[in-house]
């Protein structure tokens, strides 16, 4: 009765999480899974499922599934020149972050962690199937879909927040014209933020040393 119990921690405690994690994604795109990252990189990414964790899932494995999920949508990655202007340089640097997620959760040391508890594995086996229902449930169910944003629609309103930002002007509004009184989303705003500070560099290109004003404009 106990390892059934202990079993089903696991089982739950993964599946609250991912489902946690889904749930931004869907509403907020690729902010939420670089905000994941900032979290993630601050510990080991592979920790055990255990009491002493809360039985947190590995946060690789919390990468790969945010990533998974926005690969699935489509349309986010490669982020295009256009979202800064043309300015390419800025691109790359948001694209090569997408790249270094892309190389932690190729490697799989979270499921060898997990398969030293055969009891965390048969949980986790059934967490997997567990989550794609979940993901049905929360687009559909919860009404998820209709406030889901699109990298067709997000990426061609970011140019004008992006530029608010550098101009040191909150990205809440887009105001092209006298005429123009649109409000910024929330996933708008979040995803300008995000993009904005993964753009601009805090090295300076010559010396390749820290630049404070680069470091104060991404802060």
């Amino acid at each position: 009765f106990r390892s059934l119990q202990e079993a089903l921690y696991y089982w739950r405690r993964a599946v609250e999480e991912l489902l946690s994690d889904a749930t931004g994604i869907m509403l907020f795109g690729p902010a939420a899974l670089f905000s994941t990252l900032d979290l993630a990189i601050q510990t080991s990414l592979e920790v055990m499922p255990s009491a002493d964790t809360d039985y947190y899932p590995p946060w690789r494995m919390r990468l790969r599934e945010n990533l998974r999920l926005l690969d699935q949508q489509g349309g986010w990655f490669p982020v295009a020149d256009a979202v800064f202007r043309g300015d390419a340089d800025r691109a790359r640097r948001v694209n090569d972050r997408v790249q270094f997620i892309r190389s932690l959760v190729a490697a799989d040391s979270d499921k060898t962690e997990i398969g030293r508890s055969r009891l965390a594995a048969r949980a986790y086996e059934e967490v997997e199937k567990t989550v794609a229902v979940g993901h049905v449930y929360l687009l559909n169910d919860c009404g998820l879909a209709a406030h889901r944003p699109t990298a067709v629609t997000l990426y061609e309103r970011l140019p004008v927040l992006v530029e608010r930002l550098e101009h040191r002007i909150p990205p809440n509004a887009f105001e092209r014209t006298v005429g123009d009184t649109r409000a910024a989303s929330f996933a708008e705003i979040l995803n300008a933020a995000w993009l904005y500070k993964l753009s601009v560099s805090p090295f300076d290109q010559a010396t390749g040393q820290l630049d404070p004003n680069g470091v104060a404009a991404r802060n």
